[in-house]
């Protein structure tokens, strides 16, 4: 009696990275993005964990990079301008503080305004200039001052107040620039009209110069330092 030979084909477990839950298959399934499966002949592929990602077919997930974070699993997006993340494996990006900015996406950390300039405002993509009458000589700041009485800031992103030099005069904060005195005015000596000022006579030269305290003022016609 004739013989018949039966070959059967080997069954082939599903590589990492793919599964199959039935029976009866003729292939297998990659995992999707934001699943992975490490081992062979899986019926199901596992969930990337919060601030990783995977591609379709992967049998391990990556961890975010920094200045990167992961909102659904399946890939990795950089911080946007004025956003950071400073660590790996980030599920958001924060903003920059206030004194701080980040000009372009992927931070991992911010930049802090340099003196001159402000951030008065979070998730900064970039810093102010002072403006003219205001200075700041500090990094990462949040404001600006304005220049004192008997000082002057002449351009903008300043970072120190100028006295005014003699016979000149800023009677108010925030100061632009000085005033030259007519002939018989009061005059600021180093910046600091509060304390210390003097008089030019007629001729507005520095022979007639008296000095005056803080509560006198003075007479034109004679040149003398009265009390008030």
């Amino acid at each position: 009696m004739a013989s018949s030979n039966h070959q059967f084909e080997q069954c082939t477990l599903c590589s990492p990275g793919s599964w199959r839950a039935n029976v009866g298959n003729f292939h297998c399934w990659q995992c999707e993005p934001g699943k992975f499966q490490p081992n062979s002949g899986q019926q199901a592929c596992l969930t990337c964990s919060p601030g990783s990602y995977s591609t379709a077919g992967s049998s391990s997930c990556d961890v975010c990079n920094v200045g990167h974070y992961c909102p659904g699993g399946t890939n990795q997006m950089p911080c946007s301008a004025g956003h950071y993340a400073p660590n790996a494996g980030s599920v958001a990006c924060s903003p920059c503080e206030l004194g701080q900015f980040a000009a372009t996406e992927g931070h991992g950390q911010c930049d802090s305004c340099f003196p001159g300039s402000y951030s008065a405002y979070p998730a900064s993509t970039h810093c102010q200039l002072c403006l003219q009458g205001k200075y700041n000589p500090n990094i990462g700041a949040i404001t600006c001052y304005d220049c004192d009485v008997g000082h002057y800031c002449p351009e903008n992103g300043g970072t120190k107040q100028i006295p005014c030099p003699a016979n000149t005069y800023a009677e108010q904060t925030g100061n632009g620039s000085d005033i030259n005195y007519g002939r018989g005015r009061l005059q600021n000596l180093w910046g600091d009209h509060k304390i210390l000022g003097a008089f030019y006579g007629e001729d507005n030269k520095s022979m007639l110069m008296m000095v005056l305290r803080l509560g006198f003022t003075y007479s034109n016609s004679i040149y003398s330092a009265q009390q008030k």
